[in-house]
């Protein structure tokens, strides 16, 4: 799902950009897989796609994802000093792209997501159509897998939380504020609201 779509159109040409297709920039989570019956899988993986490029403003043409990743041995004891195999080849299982059908993802002061207004060209129609979040949306660093079917994602830039199906990528409720802290540590009185007045 992440091929022929135009990517990289705010970033002035870095590493060659715009492309068309949608790089892999990174996770920002990885988190066990689980079957049907709730068991977690030995080697398989959900992994939160980071923002984008960097920043709301340059990601707006990033789609937001969940990747299902075969990942038998991603870490290696010690860098470069170990004895044994240092990796295995990842594999992608499949990619669910982030979307809101039933336009939960809406701001307090009415704002809709970033491909109600602008995409870079006609090959987002399909991600239009389905609602897909992008970086200029959300600046995605948490996921907190509770069945194959339902998840929970953090969101770093209001801060934020919203139900997802990581299988799918849909989006299966309103994003809720969470606890904000000053730069002292304290708690300044807004929590777990969607409106901010809490």
């Amino acid at each position: 799902e992440l091929q022929g779509h135009t990517s990289g159109t705010y970033i002035d040409g870095a590493g060659g950009a715009p492309w068309n297709y949608v790089p892999g920039v990174g996770f920002s989570d990885i988190e066990p897989y689980y079957d049907e019956d709730g068991k977690m899988v030995i080697g398989e993986f959900y992994c939160l796609t980071d923002n984008g490029y960097g920043a709301s403003t340059t990601a707006a043409d990033y789609p937001l994802n969940i990747q299902h990743m075969h990942i038998q041995k991603p870490f290696t004891y010690r860098h470069g000093e170990s004895t044994f195999d240092t990796y295995t080849e990842a594999v992608n299982l499949g990619t669910a792209l982030m979307h809101d059908p039933h336009g939960f993802i809406k701001w307090e002061n009415g704002a809709d997501i970033q491909v109600a207004y602008k995409v870079p060209d006609s090959t987002w129609d399909d991600y239009v159509e389905k609602r897909v979040l992008t970086g200029r949306d959300f600046d995605v660093e948490g996921l907190a897998v509770l069945s194959q079917t339902c998840a929970v994602v953090g969101d770093e830039l209001m801060p934020a939380i919203f139900m997802i199906n990581p299988m799918t990528g849909e989006i299966l409720s309103p994003f809720v504020r969470t606890p904000d802290i000053d730069k002292k540590g304290k708690f300044n009185g807004i929590y777990l609201s969607t409106r901010g007045d809490k």
